[in-house]
């Protein structure tokens, strides 16, 4: 898949620039993304592309792959290395990474406590929104406990109103939140990352993805870098590169010139490797410690 080659390309670190090599991806969906964005006729995009008429849209599965080579990469990617799709694929985390370099200087940073608050917030109105969209359209009910559908529902139905149904005045909302969200980011860095609800969906990968980032505290001389360069916001030595934030942008291990920090195989699968070298199977992937 292109973000495992991508994840594999940005590994080789000090030979390459990485900041350039994250926004190749993000670069060719920049269109297909924008594109379904104007043209999308319903109120919430990419949730009925399905039951979409406007074949002239790049995300329309009826006429170009991309909307299923996506959905794919998705759960590949997030299997194999966690939250990489944030930093590696996403066009809009790569917006927003510009605009977190214009606005460095400002760098706000939100208590863990807002920032989950509000993650929580928009992941449920987001959620109960699309959930109501949808089944509404293919005429079935929630799969779900009768009073969560219940309370998704009236909470989707109600965001639905609110939500124009007409060109232009869908258009000009959505210019309207892009525009506001570029301000959020300006001021803390990946500030959309933070609370995404898609983004939260993903990062339910970083605790299972068979390659993670590994810490050593034994070669760390509290320079601190890490910590600085990171988008995120994070701190390896207090759990950082564990975190479901962790988008994988692999910008602290670039920045770690004593190799304290590597991309390392989960610990359960050192083990099964460590059996299979037993079986003398000859298992020959390389372990970084």
């Amino acid at each position: 898949m292109l973000l495992s080659l991508l994840f594999s390309i940005g590994n080789m670190g000090r030979t390459l620039k990485m900041k350039f090599a994250r926004f190749v991806a993000p670069s060719i969906l920049f269109i297909p993304f924008a594109q379904s964005l104007i043209s999308c006729p319903f109120p919430i995009p990419w949730i009925l592309c399905e039951e979409c008429t406007v074949f002239s849209c790049l995300m329309n599965p009826k006429t170009t792959p991309v909307r299923r080579l996506l959905l794919i990469n998705f759960f590949v990617s997030g299997l194999s290395v966690g939250r990489a799709f944030c930093s590696w694929i996403c066009p809009y985390g790569a917006v927003q990474e510009l605009f977190s370099i214009l606005g460095r200087g400002m760098n706000f940073k939100p208590s863990r406590g807002l920032i989950n608050a509000v993650r929580i917030l928009l992941f449920f109105l987001t959620f109960s929104a699309s959930l109501t969209l949808y089944y509404s359209v293919i005429r079935r009910t929630f799969p779900l406990p009768p009073l969560l559908a219940d309370l998704m529902f009236k909470v989707g139905a109600t965001l639905l109103t609110v939500i124009p149904t007409g060109f232009p005045a869908l258009i000009q909302l959505r210019l309207f939140l892009f525009i506001t969200l570029l301000v959020v980011v300006f001021i803390v860095r990946r500030g959309w990352c933070r609370v995404c609800p898609l983004g939260s969906l993903i990062s339910l990968f970083n605790k299972v993805s068979l390659y993670k980032l590994d810490f050593d505290e034994a070669k760390c001389n509290d320079c601190g870098l890490c910590s600085d360069l990171c988008q995120m916001g994070l701190d390896p030595k207090k759990g950082g590169l564990d975190s479901i934030d962790c988008i994988k942008c692999l910008d602290c291990v670039k920045a770690c010139g004593r190799s304290a920090i590597t991309i390392a195989l989960r610990n359960e699968l050192k083990a099964i490797k460590h059996k299979i070298d037993l079986w003398g199977l000859g298992w020959k992937t390389e372990e970084r410690s």
